[in-house]
């Protein structure tokens, strides 16, 4: 099918196209576009559960190359905010422009050909996949490579769909978002997780999600006093045996385990981080009620891990929390990052 205007000056769109999880669409039946303060937004519906995002008209490649980054955002902007799993590329990846226009196929049946004649081509410049995230040279004719499937999903309305962008596309510095790699990725985790099969796998994911953000949390001075001199104990002793030998090894190997000891464990680690976010925004929760869920529930998924099973109910009890809790934690750490200096103490 057609996949750019294919006349005019030159000109780019950024295009980003997403999935959507199980259960989840947006109701469009045709392109939609919407006009937010200087930009101009497209989302088209491609496929079963597949859409795209473009931000359009730019200048210059790299001004559009550029706009990738802040329809990531926005995509991850939106899925904290309406719970809805989605996943995109998050590479650009290749679009193909012809040295010289190629003719386009007149076979009778040919339905690219059809198509695109339709359309008052008689050649192409190029094409590229639906699904993959390119800058395009929205005057060169282009074609768009794209499959189909069946799904029923629960419909969300386009401009429902925008409004919730709104205020994202208002922060001065969205693309920061996408530059923070540790908040990328828990966001993409927590995205991703509604296309697991299960509540079990869903758990470990918000959870995972939540372990993606966390700094190295250095033990109590006095705590890293004892681990030092212990180490210094075991450097001596591991001096009598003769390096290469399993006994060096096995020596070397504690020493090494108590170097990681000076860290805090992952479980408290999370509990320390999520306390002093809590300070920052106290209305994400209790100061003392979120620790320890969030205690509780780590426990819950160690045991998932360690044994494949964990009492169901408190599956669905720290599934219930977090579900609630995750989105509106990971959209304060957005808002910090797209909008310093003012984003408050937003829940």
């Amino acid at each position: 099918m057609p996949g750019s205007a294919g006349f005019g000056d030159a000109r780019y769109d950024a295009y980003l196209p997403f999935d959507l999880a199980p259960g989840s669409m947006l109701k469009v039946d045709a392109a939609y576009e919407c006009a937010v303060d200087d930009a101009t937004l497209r989302l088209e519906k491609v496929g079963a559960s597949t859409y795209t995002l473009s931000s359009r008209g730019f200048e210059t490649q790299d001004q559009a190359s550029a706009a990738l980054d802040e329809l990531r955002a926005l995509l991850l902007w939106y899925s904290l905010q309406s719970r809805a799993g989605l996943r995109y590329p998050s590479q650009r990846g290749n679009l193909t422009l012809f040295d010289h226009p190629q003719a386009i196929p007149t076979a009778p049946g040919n339905g690219v050909g059809h198509v695109a004649r339709a359309r008052g081509w008689d050649s192409t410049d190029g094409h590229y996949d639906v699904n993959a995230a390119v800058v395009i040279p929205d005057h060169k004719r282009l074609l768009r490579w794209a499959s189909g499937g069946v799904l029923l999903s629960i419909g969300i309305a386009a401009d429902s769909f925008f409004n919730m962008l709104r205020p994202a596309i208002a922060f001065r510095q969205l693309r920061a978002v996408t530059a923070d790699q540790k908040l990328t990725l828990a966001i993409e985790i927590y995205a991703a997780h509604r296309f697991e099969l299960g509540d079990k796998a869903r758990l470990i994911s918000l959870v995972t999600s939540l372990e993606a953000l966390l700094p190295e949390w250095e033990v109590s001075p006095p705590a890293r006093a004892a681990l030092t001199a212990a180490m210094e104990i075991i450097a001596r002793y591991r001096e009598g045996f003769v390096a290469g030998t399993t006994d060096r090894e096995d020596l070397e190997r504690v020493h090494s385990r108590l170097g990681q000891l000076c860290h805090e464990a992952i479980g408290t680690t999370l509990r320390n981080y999520a306390a002093s976010v809590l300070q920052r925004h106290p209305s994400l929760g209790d100061g003392d009620q979120v620790p320890r869920m969030l205690r509780e529930t780590y426990d819950t998924r160690s045991q998932l891990l360690h044994d494949g099973y964990a009492d169901p109910n408190e599956v669905s009890r720290g599934l219930g929390f977090l579900g609630d809790f995750v989105p509106r934690f990971l959209a304060a750490l957005f808002t910090e990052v797209a909008n310093p200096n003012s984003a408050g103490h937003q829940g």
